[in-house]
């Protein structure tokens, strides 16, 4: 199978995970900010007021929803790419990085999942150039093991030495 390009993007269960751990530790903050916040309304003289306590809650839940975009932007840029030369990493959304990288030379592809990983069905894949001692990591992504037949059939078709299988789960 010769694969033209290959775009991968990072597991949508990593992007749920990254969204309940932020928004327990937003809650969590906001909860030992808002007493402060509240003694500071006495202070001014504004008192503990239900308008006060309305305005609190619609800033978080703006300052919440806010963070629940970025993240979610951040998720969506950030792609693999498999070409059947090179591998290129794009993420960022205000200032773009975009890494290629070339599978010349890589001998070794593997996959890692953890507990969480083979619930939610993803994990990370590696390839490993001997001759640069370079690793690439293509990290959370989607059924990890396909995705690393994938590249071991673009790497057996390029020119080189013998492809070494590993699988580590």
């Amino acid at each position: 199978m010769q694969i033209d390009s290959l775009i991968i993007r990072r597991s949508p269960a990593i992007l749920i995970y990254r969204i309940v751990w932020m928004t327990m530790a937003f809650y969590a903050i906001t909860a030992l900010i808002y007493p402060v916040v509240e003694q500071l309304w006495v202070i001014v003289g504004l008192g503990e007021t239900f308008a006060n306590r309305f305005i609190w809650s619609l800033l978080t839940i703006i300052l919440e929803s806010l963070i629940i975009i970025l993240l979610f932007i951040h998720w969506s840029m950030t792609t693999y790419e498999i070409r059947p030369d090179e591998l290129i990493y794009r993420s960022g959304f205000l200032m773009r990085k975009m890494d290629i990288h070339s599978l010349k030379n890589m001998q070794t592809v593997y996959t890692t999942q953890r507990l969480l990983g083979r619930i939610f069905h993803y994990g990370n894949v590696r390839l490993y150039n001997p001759m640069s001692k370079e690793e690439l990591l293509l990290e959370h992504i989607p059924d990890p093991e396909r995705h690393a037949e994938s590249l071991r059939q673009v790497l057996e078709n390029q020119p080189g030495d013998v492809l070494i299988r590993n699988n580590i789960r």
